[in-house]
């Protein structure tokens, strides 16, 4: 789930920590964009201190989430959504107002992504076991060290 602030000025704003190449970490809030390309605002100092290249998208389509609605871990929001009830974790909800649409896996696939939680693992755990992860085998990512 992630957490964040809305400003003085109601911008959305979130703490990110970011990594370079060498696993150096930038700690940043950042400005979550809504009204034009639903991405994320960094400082340019940021941008230019990471080397990072800007790009572009045309015509993101955005959703909406509503003040003390929670998004579970895993879940998926339909473009042009407004979510004004808590998600499921793994859920797939949209519409205005969303409604479940499906579960991603079963409910005992579920508790076992849960219960890894591989997102909070720490960055170089992460990158260890970044095959596993990506194979999405449920068995080996309980085995990760």
């Amino acid at each position: 789930m992630i957490t964040g602030i809305v400003n003085e000025e109601f911008e959305p704003i979130i703490s990110i920590s970011l990594y370079d190449s060498e696993c150096n970490v930038y700690a940043q809030d950042a400005i979550v964009d809504t009204g034009f390309n639903g991405w994320l605002s960094l400082s340019p100092d940021l941008i230019s201190q990471l080397n990072l290249k800007w790009k572009r998208r045309e015509e993101v389509e955005l959703f909406l989430v509503m003040a003390g609605v929670q998004v579970g871990d895993g879940a998926i929001i339909a473009a042009k959504s407004v979510v004004v009830r808590d998600v499921l974790p793994y859920t797939i909800v949209g519409g205005n107002p969303a409604k479940c649409i499906r579960q991603r896996f079963d409910d005992e696939t579920i508790q076992a992504l849960l219960k890894v939680g591989w997102w909070n693992w720490n960055i170089e755990k992460i990158t260890r076991n970044l095959k596993q992860i990506v194979a999405a085998d449920i068995e080996a990512l309980i085995n990760c060290k």
